[in-house]
């Protein structure tokens, strides 16, 4: 809030000018047509604002008549001052020290030191200035005032003496920044690299003399480019300043010491030089001279003769000298791919020199172009030119109200689900066309997905592999109406209407809210029935959306009418908010009234014999269930706290490969119990791949592979080893009461669809 506070002042001058006065005080034209105030300043003594050697007159006088001649902000600001209130106790009597010297341990005398701390760490702004009051310009110009004298109270300053030694004094038990200045140096956090301290500490700080430091940038045929683009840091600080150079740019002001350049030139930066040291001595001017060279790759553009424009065209280059199939089919999902919006220009640099199948695809898979282009120590230039062909990788959504009206503000959500291995789905905000509708890009396998607000995916991408089961979904998103999903065809429906419902709100109450020991920790949300078996969330709900009042009513929506799992969520110290009870309920439009209670809640403490071991948490799941991973705890050396949790039953288990076992606990445990894992003696299939369908189902337990027992984790590692050497293994799987054999392609032992597990 501060940053927008100071941004404001600007505006303050300009715009609020005379008319402000009314509201903070007394503005009074002077004779001449300036600006002055008239200010009861508590009785302190007024002095003219003609000129430090302006004559006096008597005291009774300049009390009686004598205005200082102020700017129109300066007016704002008195009259602000007297509205703000007092200034909290912002002194002490803590004491920060240090010496400054240069590289060589010489004192560096007549250096500035200030201390500043921040705002929140002494003292809140009074009341009606919070950032959660009235956002008036009058309430933002006193916060902005009051802040000012905040910052004025806390400052405190020094000065290095002969020795280099600076003593801060009179500070309040808070951390301070400490900003040591001096024309001609700079500075270096010597303690440890602390720029903060508190009473009682001490920081050291290292002086450098600055250097003026000639940077040039040459081409590779010796010429230099109009402007280029330079970074540099000194080596081991962490910190890159990047600037724009020119021809006639200034030297720049660098501290004694080593420092890291690079830099590039060219409209796609086709020139470049890596990390280069440049060394920056105190005995006179530093030069940095770096010489650009050629990065080898492609370079050019996607030009359509015709009248439609795609969103965006993927441009890959395969190398065709690694061996192995190579084809336009593969393009769209090369990891050397990059997807460029208009104008369509591209750049594919730091290719190694060799032969390469280049292609221009759409993210629907259509391919424009592909050439066989040989690359060497230079960047060759190659266009693609598109005719007059359908190039659209959009689909036109137009979302309706129920009574037909546009709906206002909407945000999408696209995504595709090939099968129950692979799916995607990212955000979008989309600038509707002139008519209100929306082109909403193609979510497909192998599309880009760096133009997503943000986005999720299970499976991977197989490169060249083109999936023909895909199910295609945009949902819109209104803050008026909730979401809205549609599923489509991207080869025929080229436009789609969506057309919200009335919306439905659960309004759930929490019985006993106000007066129990979570309250301010518990939020309610929705899940469609179809998706909370499978964990699913609605994350586009807001906070205020979710959020309790103080008496516990939660009004949850807006949503489509339908049938809901309603979540009560309680967050824990550890890992954020978790599910601790759910009710199902079928929402109609309008307010459905939900009345729901959060359980017992209960911690489970958990004590490591020996060496300090990272643990987790998992629901026991039952038949038919996937694993829940639930909480990683609070460890505190041997003992890990897991708070806040409904009774059942759970397995705790050691992070990480390392992991040998785990161990199953009932909650609620009387009093820490010893950690005591068992050995994994099976497999557990968490989730069923296509190719075993109707061979295994989630839940079953394997206990053998291959006629090899699985009992202990290394003969169970062992036994999947072997098994991967082959193209088929026979799984031996415990399904309720019943043992059945299996055959199933190896690659399921590979791929996540198992976790190990104890019987």
């Amino acid at each position: 809030m501060r940053s927008a506070t100071q941004a404001l002042m600007p505006f303050v001058a300009l715009v609020v000018g005379f008319t402000a006065g009314a509201a903070f005080g007394v503005v009074v034209l002077s004779g001449d047509g300036s600006v002055s105030a008239a200010v009861d300043r508590g009785g302190a003594e007024r002095t003219s604002s003609r000129g430090r050697g302006a004559a006096r007159g008597p005291a009774k006088a300049e009390q009686r008549g004598t205005r200082r001649r102020v700017s129109a902000d300066d007016v704002l600001i008195e009259n602000a001052l007297r509205r703000t209130g007092g200034m909290p106790a912002a002194r002490g009597d803590g004491v920060v020290s240090g010496t400054i010297t240069d590289s060589l341990g010489n004192p560096v005398a007549d250096v500035d030191i200030v201390a500043e701390t921040d705002l929140w760490s002494l003292a809140e702004p009074p009341e009606g200035l919070r950032e959660d009051d009235d956002d008036g310009l009058e309430v933002r110009i006193r916060r902005l005032v009051w802040e000012h004298r905040f910052r004025q109270a806390t400052r405190t300053s020094a000065v290095t003496d002969e020795n280099g030694v600076y003593r801060l004094e009179g500070l309040a038990a808070a951390t301070y920044t400490l900003a040591p200045r001096k024309d001609g140096w700079r500075f270096v956090a010597s303690s440890n690299g602390e720029w903060d301290a508190s009473p009682g500490d001490t920081r050291d700080f290292t002086a450098r003399p600055v250097v003026g430091v000639a940077v040039t940038v040459v081409m590779p045929d010796g010429t230099t480019p109009d402007e280029a683009y330079v970074n540099y840091g000194l080596m081991g600080s962490g910190n890159t300043t990047s600037y724009t150079w020119s021809r006639d740019a200034e030297p720049l002001e660098l501290g004694v010491g080593l420092y890291m350049f690079n830099a590039a030139s060219g409209e796609h930066s086709e020139f470049a030089v890596s990390d280069q040291d440049v060394e920056v001595t105190a005995d006179g001017q530093g030069l940095a001279e770096l010489r650009l060279v050629a990065r080898p790759g492609v370079i050019g553009s996607i030009e359509f003769s015709g009248n439609e424009r795609p969103l965006t065209v993927g441009v890959a280059a395969l190398s065709l000298d690694a061996g192995g199939e190579v084809g336009e089919n593969m393009l769209m999902s090369a990891s050397t791919a990059t997807w460029v919006a208009e104008p369509f220009d591209f750049a594919l640099l730091d290719l190694e020199p060799g032969s390469y199948l280049v292609g221009a695809v759409l993210r629907n898979g259509t391919v424009l172009g592909s050439a066989v282009l040989d690359v060497s120590d230079a960047t060759l230039v190659h266009s693609f030119t598109v005719g007059n062909v359908d190039v659209r990788d959009y689909v036109v959504v137009r979302p309706r109200t129920p009574d037909g009206s546009p709906p206002g503000e909407v945000t999408f959500v696209v995504g595709y689900a090939a099968g129950e291995d692979l799916s995607f789905q990212g955000n979008l905000q989309i600038e509707p066309e002139p008519d209100g509708s929306y082109r909403v890009p193609v979510a497909v396998p192998g599309g880009p997905e760096n133009d997503y607000q943000g986005w999720s995916r299970s499976g991977e991408v197989r490169p060249g592999v083109r999936y023909s089961d895909v199910t295609h979904f945009v949902t819109a998103r209104s803050t008026r109406f909730g979401q809205k999903r549609i599923e489509y065809d991207p080869a025929a429906d080229r436009e789609v209407e969506l057309v919200f419902s009335e919306p439905a709100w659960a309004v759930v109450t929490v019985a006993g809210y106000a007066s129990s020991a979570w309250r301010g920790r518990v939020e309610a949300t929705l899940v469609p029935v179809d998706r909370a078996s499978s964990g699913g969330s609605d994350s586009s709900m807001s906070d205020d959306q979710r959020r309790m009042t103080p008496q516990g009513v939660a009004r949850v929506g807006p949503v489509e009418p339908g049938r809901y799992v309603v979540y009560l969520m309680v967050m824990t110290p550890q890992s954020g908010y978790r599910q601790v009870a759910q009710s199902e309920v079928t929402l109609g439009a309008g307010e459905t009234p939900v009345t729901m209670s959060v359980p017992e809640l209960h911690d489970l403490v958990v004590v490591v014999d020996g060496e300090n071991l990272d643990l987790d948490l998992h629901r026991d799941p039952g038949p038919g269930e996937a694993t829940d991973f639930l909480d990683e705890g609070v460890m505190d050396g041997r003992r890990t706290t897991f708070s806040m949790m409904v009774a059942g039953r759970y397995r705790v288990r050691h992070y990480g490969e390392a992991s040998t076992g785990e161990m199953i606990v009932d909650v609620p445990a009387s009093g820490p119990i010893a950690f005591r894992p068992v050995a994994y003696d099976s497999l557990r299939v968490d989730q069923v791949p296509d190719v075993a369908k109707g061979v295994l189902r989630q839940g079953d337990i394997v206990v053998a592979i291959n006629g090899e027992e699985t009992r202990g984790g290394a003969r169970l590692r062992a036994a999947m080893a072997v098994a991967q050497t082959g193209d088929t293994a026979e799984l031996t799987v415990r399904r309720g009461g019943r043992t059945l054999d299996v055959e199933v392609t190896s690659t399921i032992l590979e791929e996540g669809y198992l976790v190990y597990w104890v019987r």
